[in-house]
């Protein structure tokens, strides 16, 4: 199956073999400009000139949610490697990073016209951006404003600052040391 992004507000899902509209997806106001499907195939993310981005379950078309935060219409989206990520490229000169749920996690800006394209690494260290303003960037990407800051990053990023303490210290639980041997 692929998809397709329509200037009809749309989204349309077809069989590879033989060409047939397996089923289309409404809800954008405006064209959609582009689509990513996550790394597993079981989401699909659509980028529209209505200013949204939009989550759908691949197996049944349903809405999971709808990203707001960009000024003007998008036209490029991304997913990381893992699939817990998307970068967004619009016309309002920014690039948004978010998190699958939906958070704004950073807005990169430097870019004078237009995003055209955007693309992570596969580590996801560096993500790169296309714009009319003929340049492309490269953005070295701070991991740790990049996670949703639960207590398990909170504790890796203990690992590193206190020197593998959690890990070494045999009052800690063994769950929370398991964070450590990463």
């Amino acid at each position: 199956m692929i998809a397709s992004a329509g200037r009809d507000n749309t989204i349309k899902f077809w069989q590879v073999s033989t060409g047939k509209l397996l089923h289309t997806l409404k809800g954008h106001t405006n064209a959609v400009n582009s689509v990513a499907f996550t790394p597993n195939g079981k989401i699909i993310a659509s980028a529209s000139s209505d200013k949204t981005i939009k989550l759908w379950r691949v197996d049944n078309g349903k809405l999971i949610n709808t990203f707001e935060g960009h000024t003007d219409a998008i036209w490029s989206l991304n997913f990381n490697n893992d699939g817990t990520l998307i970068a967004s490229g619009s016309s309002d000169k920014t690039v948004k990073i978010w998190n699958i749920e939906g958070k704004e996690l950073n807005t990169l800006r430097g870019h004078s016209d237009a995003i055209l394209n955007v693309s992570f690494t596969p580590d996801t260290k560096f993500l790169a951006s296309a714009s009319f303003d003929s340049t492309i960037k490269l953005w070295r990407l701070d991991s740790t404003k990049l996670r949703t800051f639960d207590l398990d990053s909170l504790l890796v990023r203990s690992c590193l600052r206190l020197h593998n303490y959690l890990q070494t210290n045999p009052k800690i639980p063994a769950q929370e040391r398991r964070l450590c041997s990463g």
